[in-house]
């Protein structure tokens, strides 16, 4: 074999194993033989090969674009002085100066191969990013889920805080010696109303509660009555929660005067001076 590019060229082709039949037995005895041209050209090919193992381990060029590759640095190519076609090896020798054809072409491979791994390296990138934005979302409806149950308990906390209050305060009411409690009857039997009223009579102090009256109407709301010398004297409107109940403190009872009655009625939502609704409860002192 005396041509020095055709021994390039098989030797490069027989570092990436690809060579086989009569042009793989013919390097073979080539490199038997010891020459030292040869084992130069395979020493360098080899150290080229390696560095594919570093540069795309899970990637290889599609079947049909190694064919064409591996059909283009074949020796068995020839072209017509006619043809008009360039070389192959030809077209990247500007960019190898200083290289042989056989060394140009496998490290245009290497190449090719180092883009391909680089591409599916990006593509998995990409998707990783996709699926960490996913749980993104994912997590900001969590918490947005939490920020509302949040709220909601808090609600809850709020309320529960208010009826503590009102038991605390009964509750200091009914340990005094100077408290008494008036039971007020219910004058509609059909319903369960009950009312009743804690009275300070030291400090004239009263807490006024009722419980199960009927959901107010539109325009309505009901009436606390003090009867006093013999004249009904308004003590405050209030509404009632979703079961009916309320709550109300009067600070001062001295101001009514000579105290005989409590009652309850039911009035225009602006409350009246004087009773003119039905009257749902009422106590004597």
């Amino acid at each position: 074999m005396t041509d020095k590019s055709r021994l390039e060229e098989l030797i490069s082709l027989y570092a990436l194993d690809a060579l086989e039949g009569d042009e793989l037995e013919e390097v073979e005895e080539y490199i038997k033989n010891g020459s030292p041209e040869a084992l130069e050209l395979l020493k360098e090919n080899k150290r080229i090969a390696s560095l594919m193992s570093y540069s795309a381990k899970s990637v290889s060029p599609h079947p049909r674009l190694k064919k064409r590759l591996f059909e283009e640095i074949s020796p068995s190519k020839e072209l017509t002085e006619d043809s008009g076609q360039i070389p192959f090896w030809s077209r990247f020798q500007p960019l190898w100066l200083g290289l042989g054809g056989a060394v140009a072409a496998a490290l245009v491979i290497v190449l090719f191969i180092s883009n391909q791994s680089l591409r599916g390296t990006l593509d998995k990138q990409r998707t990783q990013v996709s699926e960490l934005n996913e749980m993104i979302e994912i997590q900001k409806e969590s918490i947005k889920s939490i920020e509302n149950r949040i709220v909601k308990k808090e609600l809850e906390i709020s309320e529960l805080e208010d009826k503590l209050a009102s038991q605390t305060e009964i509750i200091s009411f009914l340990e005094d010696p100077n408290v008494v409690i008036i039971n007020l009857v219910n004058l509609k039997p059909d319903l369960k109303a009950v009312g009743r009223v804690i009275w300070n009579t030291k400090d004239n102090e009263a807490l006024f509660y009722c419980l199960n009256l009927p959901q107010l109407a539109a325009g309505k709301t009901y009436q606390w009555w003090i009867i006093a010398d013999g004249t009904p004297k308004s003590a405050g409107i209030f509404n009632v929660n979703d079961k009916g109940n309320s709550v109300i403190k009067l600070e001062s009872l001295s101001e009514f005067g000579k105290i005989q009655k409590f009652a309850v009625t039911l009035e225009p939502v602006d409350g009246v001076p004087k009773p003119t609704g039905p009257m749902y409860l009422i106590g004597d002192t």
